[in-house]
C-alpha cells in the first residue's frame, strides 16, 4: 500500500511556476506566468507582486491554456520603476514565489513624435 501511494505522489504534476512577461500598457503592470504541469482549471489565489519594497493586491487573474502551456495573466496597480521584484502567487493551495530578476528598470512614457 505505501508503494502505490509514493508512485502516486511522483506521477502527480508539480507546479512550478515561471516569470514570461510584463508591460504597462494601460493603467495597469500586467504579468504573465508560465506552467506547463497545470490546466485553466487551477485553482489560483493570493498573487502578490513584490516591488521596491511594497506589496501590490491583484486587480484581476486570467488562467488560459494555449498550446500545452498554461498563462497565469495577472493586472496590478501600475508600476513606473522596477526593483526587487517577484511575484508570490498561491496554486492548488501551494504557495510559491517567481522571482522576476528587473532589477534597475525604469519604465518611461513613449515620447511623441512629431511630424516634420
Amino acid at each position: 500500500m505505501t508503494l502505490l501511494l509514493m508512485s502516486i505522489g511522483i506521477m502527480a504534476a508539480v507546479a512550478k511556476p515561471q516569470f514570461k512577461s510584463l508591460d504597462n500598457y494601460g493603467r495597469s503592470t500586467t504579468i504573465v506566468l508560465v506552467d506547463n504541469d497545470i490546466n485553466e482549471s487551477a485553482a489560483i489565489s493570493a498573487p502578490i507582486f513584490y516591488n521596491n519594497g511594497e506589496q501590490l493586491q491583484a486587480k484581476s487573474v486570467k488562467v488560459e491554456e494555449k498550446d500545452g502551456q498554461t498563462f497565469i495573466t495577472i493586472k496590478f496597480k501600475r508600476c513606473t520603476r522596477f526593483n526587487r521584484t517577484s511575484v508570490s502567487i498561491n496554486i492548488n493551495g501551494t504557495p510559491y514565489k517567481v522571482p522576476m530578476n528587473l532589477v534597475g528598470v525604469i519604465y518611461a512614457e513613449p515620447k511623441e513624435v512629431k511630424d516634420h
